[in-house]
């Protein structure tokens, strides 16, 4: 966090939490709109403010690691090694290559080659905490 965003969050937190008991104190007391109205002001300009440079900040710091990784992560797929397309998501296990979808039928040979997917992807509604949560008794045979 910028120095500037925590001194921002600062002040504005404790605009707000100056407005916010200024606004309790006067809860009770018939007579005082103006002072609740201004005290709700307040605090509507105090939680802007700690929620504005937060924000800003957030927005920053998401850019500066958009752009770090933008050129990083086209490398860590490897292409096809038949055609060089960045869809190689095929592996083939016996002559171990990547392979796209469309390169299976010049490589394809029936009686070795044996295909699994590169990134393999968990079913719809299971985590991998779902799964490590079953219970041990599942693992073992009587």
């Amino acid at each position: 966090m910028k120095r500037s965003t925590f001194w921002a969050v600062v002040i504005s937190g404790s605009l707000a939490i100056v407005a916010i008991l200024l606004l309790v104190s006067t809860l009770g007391r018939p007579g005082e709109e103006d002072i609740r109205l201004t005290s709700m002001l307040f605090v509507a300009f105090g939680t802007l403010g700690v929620a504005l440079p937060l924000y800003l900040d957030a927005r920053r710091i998401q850019s500066e690691h958009k752009r770090s990784t933008g050129k990083t992560r086209r490398s860590l797929v490897s292409p096809c090694s038949i055609c060089g397309a960045d869809t190689g998501n095929l592996w083939c296990i016996v002559h171990s290559i990547r392979i796209c979808p469309d390169c299976i039928p010049r490589h394809h040979d029936t009686a070795r080659c044996l295909y699994k997917p590169v990134f393999i992807l968990p079913p719809k509604g299971r985590t991998i905490s779902e799964r490590r949560s079953r219970p041990v008794s599942s693992y073992t045979t009587n």
